[in-house]
């Protein structure tokens, strides 16, 4: 894989990660602990449940990112 190519794919997954855990993390960093574990409006989840997928996410584009660098 040549460099430019290696380029376009890590930019893709940077994409693809987005921002929505910094997002949450801003919204969500004036709750109590009580608020980041009742549900969030009508979502059916909690906003600490919210903020831990969007880190698995992340952390899975971060592992990604590594693979392709390390082809």
């Amino acid at each position: 894989m040549n460099a430019e190519m290696q380029k376009f794919i890590i930019d893709c997954i940077m994409q693809a990660r987005g921002d929505d855990l910094l997002r949450a993390k801003t919204e969500f960093e004036r709750f109590s602990f009580e608020d980041m574990n009742k549900e969030y409006y009508q979502c059916g989840q909690t906003p600490q449940q919210i903020l831990d997928e969007y880190q698995t996410h992340s952390d899975r584009c971060d592992e990604a990112i590594d693979a392709v660098r390390n082809l």
